[in-house]
């Protein structure tokens, strides 16, 4: 976790911050990996299917981008946005063009 949250933070992610979160992963203790246990267990194949409303698909660069765009496809009356400039920490130094384009979609 510290190498992750730490070590190897994304640049420009202040140490202040990336302490922060190394923290709060700490909080989890012994159920900290339920997320991305869940996250890589859940039957999305099925369940994207299943997806009817207008959906906002914000995508990085990352080892998901591929996936996310694969997603994009089977979900019906999806908005599929490709982020600029991002290799890690998206919420940390993105939040401009998240913001935009949350903004622009529940406008819309």
């Amino acid at each position: 976790m510290w190498e992750f949250s730490v070590a190897n933070r994304a640049e420009g992610v202040l140490l202040d911050r990336a302490v922060s979160n190394f923290t709060d992963q700490l909080q989890s203790t012994t159920k900290g990996w339920f997320g991305f246990d869940s996250m890589f267990n859940y039957p999305s194949e099925e369940r994207l299917l299943l997806q009817k409303k207008p959906t906002l698909i914000l995508n990085d660069q990352s080892s998901l981008t591929e996936p996310t765009s694969q997603a994009n496809e089977v979900i019906q009356d999806s908005y599929y946005v490709e982020l600029e400039n991002t290799k890690g920490a998206i919420f940390e130094l993105n939040t401009d063009q998240i913001i935009h384009h949350i903004s622009e979609f529940l406008l819309t």
